[in-house]
């Protein structure tokens, strides 16, 4: 038996090259089922073999197997040729199967492992839009004009920042069924409590401010918004409360010094308030606001 097992195994790892290159056939064909049939015994023997675990993941994504794709694509070493590819394939079956909090923890990572990779760049932008996150979209953006803007990649998305023709209906109806499908993300709760406060449904957008900030409660950004969102509402107290969290005191963000401005201004200290609002125009000089 011994024997055996040891002349497979070396016919598959013998044969290992001429596998693969039979499985990117069928992939390029689109027989997916084929090419992850091809891989079998290469990967029951070779589990980690990084080319073979590529193109089962894809040949899952593009049967819209997202979970298993997820798996797959967790499994290639960081140390392989295939991690940067593999790590992309693994924010965009993220994407696919509504993980956004999860895509965008990867995408981050990716950037800043493979800082040009412009498709992955993109689709981190694409994904902030979707969350209504637009001030990250636009400083990923940014990093194409460090290349003076050589890429062209870029500018459907810059126009899509300008004329996005969604509408609140549109985008609630969307973050709903991600929530739905994966409740508990912190940043599709946010996007919600934002779509919310924008459609006048003040409820419904402080119950998902309240459940962003019971799944991160130092989550300087969120405490932020919710500040906000409350202080437009009038509730000075709870706005207040929020920026008094121990994340917010070191964080560098002209939106916290603009609501330190305005409540100060609420509770008749204009000079302090003045003095808050110079601090948000050195950080951010052109805001309109």
């Amino acid at each position: 038996v011994s024997i055996g097992y040891l002349a497979i195994r070396w016919s598959v790892r013998s044969n290992m090259t001429s596998t693969i290159r039979e499985a990117e056939r069928c992939l390029r064909q689109r027989d997916n089922a084929r090419a992850r049939e091809t891989l079998k015994w290469l990967l029951w023997f070779e589990p980690t073999q990084h080319r073979a675990l590529l193109i089962q993941g894809i040949s899952l994504n593009a049967d819209r197997r997202f979970l298993e794709a997820i798996q797959t694509f967790e499994l290639i070493p960081e140390n392989s040729d295939s991690f940067a590819e593999g790590e992309f394939a693994l924010a965009s079956s993220l994407i696919h199967d509504e993980q956004l909090d999860r895509a965008e923890s990867v995408l981050r990572r990716h950037l800043q492992r493979f800082p040009g990779a412009s498709a992955a760049r993109e689709e981190f932008v694409r994904l902030n839009i979707r969350l209504l996150r637009t001030r990250e979209a636009i400083a990923a953006l940014m990093e194409y004009g460090k290349n003076g803007w050589k890429d062209f990649g870029a500018l459907p998305l810059l126009l899509e920042l300008q004329v996005k023709t969604m509408t609140p209906h549109e985008i609630v109806h969307s973050l709903e069924g991600t929530d739905r499908k994966h409740p508990g993300q912190v940043l599709v709760s946010v996007a919600l409590a934002r779509v919310y406060s924008l459609l006048g449904q003040t409820d419904q957008a402080q119950a998902a401010f309240e459940i962003a900030l019971q799944l991160k409660p130092d989550d300087a950004v969120t405490r932020v918004l919710a500040a906000e969102f409350f202080l437009n509402l009038g509730n000075v107290d709870s706005a207040q409360r929020l920026l008094e969290a121990e994340s917010i005191q070191q964080m560098q963000d002209d939106r916290l010094w603009f609501l330190r401005c305005r409540l100060a201004e609420h509770s008749g200290q204009v000079s302090e308030a003045l003095g808050f609002l110079q601090d948000a125009l050195r950080l951010r000089p052109n805001d309109e606001s």
